[in-house]
């Protein structure tokens, strides 16, 4: 997958959207992907409309819809629902995440890291190695997952709130939104992540 196009056909995302918008419906177009396709050319992530939309009998699903070059439906990937639903593609692989889940899809295999988090503040990959960063809120802090160029998954946490992201490699840096200070103006840091050897 070279990235992410606009190439999908505006029917064929409409008829999605409308299966998705029946109440009660569970039958998501699509097979469910193990691998990627080697056709797909194109993803949509759909997710919670909101948070007054939350789900208390945990049945709302985060789902991401491939698609061939001809805007055709290939396959989806579905989890339990989390608020801003990632998808980031690079060419050997794509990454995206569900409430439970950062879920690596390459074209020989599926990988699932465990995760327990409701929102997405934060994500960045690097298109050409594939390294990328998810960025969660856990209150006062955020804590982050990487999957690094070669595949390998990590995780850790910074002591403040980060609200954007870039990827260059296995290097990441997030801007951290600080406390605010005694004007109410807030401080915006930078934290540097070396995802081989931790926080800087």
């Amino acid at each position: 997958m070279t990235g992410v196009r606009n190439t999908i056909r505006g029917d064929g995302l409409a008829a999605a959207a409308v299966l998705l918008a029946s109440c009660g419906s569970r039958d998501y177009p699509g097979a469910s992907l193990d691998t990627l396709p080697a056709n797909a050319v194109g993803a949509v992530s759909l997710g919670p409309h909101g948070l007054e939309g939350s789900d208390v009998f945990d049945q709302n699903r985060s789902l991401v819809f491939l698609f061939d070059a001809a805007g055709d439906l290939v396959g989806r990937i579905e989890g339990d629902d989390i608020h801003g639903n990632q998808v980031l593609a690079s060419p050997a692989r794509l990454v995206t995440v569900s409430a439970r889940a950062v879920t690596t899809l390459t074209a020989t295999s599926r990988a699932e890291y465990p995760i327990d988090e409701s929102a997405v503040t934060a994500a960045a990959n690097d298109p050409v190695t594939g390294a990328t960063t998810l960025w969660f809120n856990s209150g006062r802090s955020s804590t982050f997952v990487t999957v690094a160029g070669d595949g390998t998954t990590t995780t850790g946490s910074v002591p403040s709130l980060v609200d954007a992201a870039a990827q260059c490699g296995d290097h990441a840096t997030a801007r951290d939104v600080g406390p605010a200070d005694a004007d109410g103006r807030y401080r915006y840091a930078a934290s540097e992540l070396d995802l081989l050897g931790g926080s800087r």
